[in-house]
């Protein structure tokens, strides 16, 4: 299609990956570059796609050409007037074009997108030489899912927000594709003027939190909600001090006039969110008992008696801190941002893997114990709080042991009464592997060691030092005061050990051309390799960077493998 595709294509994929793991998603991305010959042009492929010879066959869009010419005759911009707008009238037959292209394309991989097990983000189709140009990102379904998610709905005529913090980060990175595509040399360096990923994230942010001001407001009000930026003003908010204390509260975002709000005071006139100072002042007297009541107006009051309960789902900012605080819709968690960067919350592991996990790591644990587990792991994670339960088989031996460092109790099952009480001490909650609590604010031991976290708080780093200690397999879920849950340790998934070996086999007899499938499984599975396999997969690269490349053509650079001292036999099915 043009010279710099490949580069192109990893640039994109490069971007796209950096963008997950800043927002706190780490994940291997595929991305795919189709071209689709533009009317007129005598290009002799009527379908380009990048990479060549891998999983996405031309067979996927068998018939697109005579589709897209149905879209394209049909159109509603052929029936749009502009008045005295010559240059719009003009534009129309190509924005018409390009969108039927779009649309064809994003039909096409729907199609398979299911049985792939995969989500494809399609970007806008770009004129480039003698095509139209449409970047296609995916991700693993199972990863999409993970991120918390708004109903769409439509504001205005064409105004529809909604669906999850990931799906606007990656509209927002399928933006900076289609810029890159209107350049002289679409790739030629990697990207290197376009946002970076701060910007790309703050801009996603921005975007996604505009329905709140639009859901909080009537209908005659949505025209002015449309100018009010969310999260730009609670984090100007968020950075000013009362009296050189960090600001800390509730804000509900909801109809001002709704019956069911009872007000402790309710302000002649709301205070609009621009004025930083005075709804700086309006936060210090909020709580979450008592918080502040706003919608895309400002700031209208301070409510008497707030039951989330009695209300339709709506939405709330929890301050923690400086620059630190967390949008939920409902009781759930959508969006977090810390030191002004906006991130996807921490998700609670599924139920799923906590129950395979907690029965791999507890010895002897039943079915039984592991749901009565995943009880408390839920009745964690509705706490307003930090809080640490340790699950230790051994428990009666560390509470004679732990005896001077904690509060022994009788033994009693922790329920979410209980936990509410016990969690408002500090130190950690003992309970053996049926979920029954023996010793209360408990302070833990254990030696520093490679899976501590600087970046990470006291609490999870204890946990960290106790867990991991060379003793009988303990696990602890750990709530840190900014909502994020950990589950330690979290084992890694069990595969089948036969996917490792059909890709190694795969790429020893793999050529320049079709490399890249086995090379990225084996690059994202690379701790399920054992040392006699590393070995062969090394030999393999080493084989494969030795061979003559053909003119313009990129050979991606894979770091060496080497064994995980981790890995046995209980990672593999």
């Amino acid at each position: 299609m043009w010279p710099w595709q490949r580069s192109y294509h990893f640039s994109l994929k490069y971007l796209s990956e950096r963008v997950l793991k800043t927002i706190g998603l780490p994940t291997e991305v595929k991305v795919v570059v189709i071209g689709i010959r533009r009317p007129g042009y005598s290009n002799p492929n009527p379908i380009c796609i990048e990479p060549e010879f891998q999983e996405w066959p031309l067979s996927m869009f068998d018939g697109i050409m005579e589709r897209i010419e149905e879209l394209y005759a049909s159109h509603s911009l052929h029936l749009m007037v502009y008045t005295n707008d010559a240059r719009a009238m003009d534009a129309r037959p190509e924005a018409a074009r390009r969108d039927a292209v779009t649309t064809a394309v994003k039909a096409d991989f729907a199609k398979s997108d299911e049985s792939k097990g995969v989500v494809s983000y399609v970007g806008s189709a770009h004129p480039l030489g003698d095509f139209h140009v449409v970047p296609v990102i995916q991700i693993p379904k199972e990863v999409v899912l993970t991120a918390p998610s708004v109903e769409r709905r439509k504001y205005l005529e064409f105004h529809e927000l909604g669906g999850s913090f990931l799906d606007a980060c990656m509209r927002a990175i399928l933006i900076e594709a289609t810029l890159e595509l209107d350049r002289p040399e679409p790739g030629v360096d990697h990207f290197r003027d376009r946002r970076s990923d701060r910007e790309i994230t703050e801009r996603a942010a921005a975007t996604f939190l505009q329905i709140v001001p639009y859901a909080s407001a009537r209908a005659d009000e949505w025209t002015d909600a449309a100018h009010i930026e969310i999260f730009s003003a609670i984090n100007e908010l968020t950075t000013l001090k009362y009296e050189r204390t960090e600001g800390t509260g509730l804000i509900v975002f909801e109809d001002p006039t709704k019956r069911e709000l009872e007000y402790a005071i309710k302000l002649k006139r709301p205070v609009p969110f621009r004025d930083f100072r005075f709804a700086r002042k309006l936060l210090q007297m909020s709580s979450a008992d008592m918080p502040l009541i706003a919608n895309g107006a400002g700031i209208h009051g301070l409510l008497r008696k707030y039951a989330a309960s009695n209300l339709e789902p709506h939405f709330s900012v929890s301050v923690v801190g400086y620059q630190d605080w967390q949008v939920r819709y409902g009781s759930r968690p959508i969006l977090k941002t810390i030191a002004g960067k906006p991130a996807l919350p921490s998700e609670v592991v599924s139920r799923e893997r906590f129950l395979e996990n907690f029965r791999r790591v507890i010895s002897g644990a039943t079915q039984n114990d592991a749901e009565r587990a995943s009880e408390i792991m839920d009745s964690i994670s509705k706490l307003d709080r930090g809080c640490m339960v340790i699950f230790a088989p051994d428990v009666d031996l560390e509470i004679q042991r732990l005896s001077g460092q904690g509060i022994v109790v009788s033994p009693e099952f922790l329920d979410q009464d209980l936990l509410e009480s016990l969690s408002k001490i500090d130190g950690s909650i003992l309970v053996d592997k049926s979920g029954c609590c023996h010793a209360v604010g408990v302070i833990l031991d254990g030696l520093a060691n490679p899976k501590c976290d600087p970046a990470r708080g006291s609490r999870y780093n204890s946990a960290v030092r106790y867990v991991v200690a060379p003793r009988p397999s303990r696990l602890a879920i750990v709530r840190s005061d900014d909502g994020m849950i950990d589950v330690i340790p979290l084992l890694r998934p069990r595969i089948e050990h036969r996917l490792i070996e059909e890709a190694l086999e795969k790429l020893q007899i793999s050529t320049t051309k079709n490399y890249h499938a086995p090379r990225l499984f084996l690059d994202d599975h690379r701790f399920y390799l054992t040392a006699e396999e590393c070995i062969r997969a090394n030999l393999a690269l080493d084989r494969l960077e030795r061979l003559p490349l053909e003119a313009g053509t990129m050979m991606i650079k894979t770091a060496r493998f080497s064994p995980d001292p981790d890995l046995n036999e209980s990672y593999f099915m």
